[in-house]
């Protein structure tokens, strides 16, 4: 019996294209604050960087933390969030409180995100160089081998490892061709992407083998050749609207502006791929994270997916952040009374059958646990049935810690949260496991 935490990040500073992020915060930041990220920026570009930023923020040991674990080998980092929880929250098995039974292992789905902006870069910047691309092999091999050293020295060790670690692809469907005679420099195309990781999956698979598929994989066997990776590395996709990724087009003029690229194409290509071989997709649902252009700000908007599902209605899905939009300040328990990211993503999940929101980030704040209870509780049955069995944990980790002190600190406001049980067992263990398609119930 696992504990999942069904959206995570295991990545380092040179994996998100931080450049168009202060790029944007730039244009809409004032004289200070302009002044503020480029000393920062610069800083980033020093030898001595590191223990410099530290010394000036040695006030905000929240930054500290950040910076800390994304200057760490990724396995490295793993093994501290294993000590962090085993010191601070679970000397021996993952226990929540009123559950009679310890979980086995903590199952971490870290999402690997596809920075890259090839077709989408802002033709407006007078700047002379960009960041064209973040390629995604670099990201591959780097989060893949840190799973696999966190293996190998766990097994060094003798040591019964705590997390079970499967991750999701990264990908952008819209930034690859449809056709190899058109792919420069030997870059494959979208279905070759595809293939590439999930060829052994298929819709006829049923959970118990899929999920076989998945925990059979030895990760220790990985030592940096990408090449050498098992199609069943990856246990889905995570797609990320902020980056240029739109989910679909929602006028005559946007779907214009996809033709010269194929958008529309690329994105049926892409829906009947994953629903031809039951993939899961986690897409950010959130106006926040790594934007790089505030262009593509509603490209998160759950509202894109109504379309996208209304063609393709078994679409396994998880709109992350449960739709959250911070101009959003009213109580959860408006909910259901008026049209919001949150109400969208809510309605979608209880419409469809395999698509589901996960609440990651959202429990830095203990109230948000406190509303989310109240909800529930005020929902009739049936509606609470059908909601209850579509709402997914997250941590966010790392990008939590910009909130919060550490991963164990977000589990424990997990754990001590007004949810009874029964319901913290539903987020925690049956509702990832049927989203992952890993078990039925």
């Amino acid at each position: 019996m696992f504990f999942y935490d069904a959206h995570c990040h295991v990545m380092n500073l040179r994996h998100p294209n931080l450049s168009a992020v202060i790029n944007r915060y730039l244009g809409e930041s004032s004289r200070c604050s302009r002044l503020k990220i480029g000393l920062v920026l610069l800083l980033s570009s020093l030898p001595f960087a590191k223990n410099l930023l530290l010394k000036i923020t040695n006030a905000d040991d929240r930054l500290k933390n950040l910076l800390a674990i994304m200057e760490t080998p990724l396995g490295d980092g793993l093994l501290q969030m294993e000590e962090d929880l085993k010191k601070r929250l679970w000397d021996n098995g993952i226990f929540i409180p009123g559950n009679p039974s310890a979980y086995e292992k903590l199952f971490l789905v870290p999402l690997l995100i596809d920075f890259a902006k090839r077709g989408f870069e802002n033709r407006d910047s007078k700047m002379i160089y960009s960041v064209r691309w973040k390629p995604m092999a670099d990201q591959v091999r780097d989060v893949c081998l840190g799973i696999a050293d966190y293996y190998r020295y766990k097994s060094f060790q003798k040591e019964s490892p705590l997390f079970e670690i499967h991750p999701f692809m990264g990908l952008n469907p819209l930034i690859y061709n449809l056709d190899p005679d058109n792919a420069a420099d030997n870059t494959l195309t979208l279905k070759q992407v595809l293939d590439k990781y999930f060829l052994e999956f298929n819709a006829l698979q049923s959970s118990h083998d899929r999920r076989q598929l998945i925990l059979d994989y030895d990760w220790t066997t990985f030592y940096g050749d990408i090449n050498t990776l098992s199609k069943n590395a990856f246990l889905g996709i995570k797609v990320y609207p902020p980056t240029g990724f739109n989910p679909w087009p929602m006028n005559k003029q946007e779907e214009e502006a996809m033709k010269p690229y194929q958008g529309l194409d690329k994105l049926n290509t892409f829906y009947s791929y994953c629903v031809g071989k039951n993939i899961p997709i986690t897409a950010h649902c959130s106006n926040g994270g790594f934007l790089s252009d505030a262009a593509f700000t509603d490209y998160a908007n759950p509202v894109r997916w109504k379309s996208a599902l209304d063609h393709y209605p078994d679409l396994r899905l998880n709109l992350a952040h449960f739709g959250y939009d911070d101009n959003d300040k009213s109580c959860m328990l408006q909910l259901f009374a008026e049209d919001s990211w949150r109400r969208t993503a809510a309605d979608l999940a209880c419409r469809y059958d395999n698509v589901y929101v996960d609440i990651s980030y959202r429990g830095v704040d203990p109230a948000y646990y406190v509303e989310l209870n109240e909800l529930l509780i005020s929902l009739t049955d049936s509606q609470q049935k059908k909601l209850l069995d579509k709402i997914i944990f997250g941590s966010d980790f790392m990008i939590n810690l910009m909130s919060i002190d550490s991963y164990s600190e977000y589990m424990k406001k997990f754990q001590d949260s007004p949810l009874n049980t029964e319901m913290k067992d539903r987020l925690c263990r049956n509702n990832p496991e049927r989203f992952l398609h890993i078990v039925d119930y």
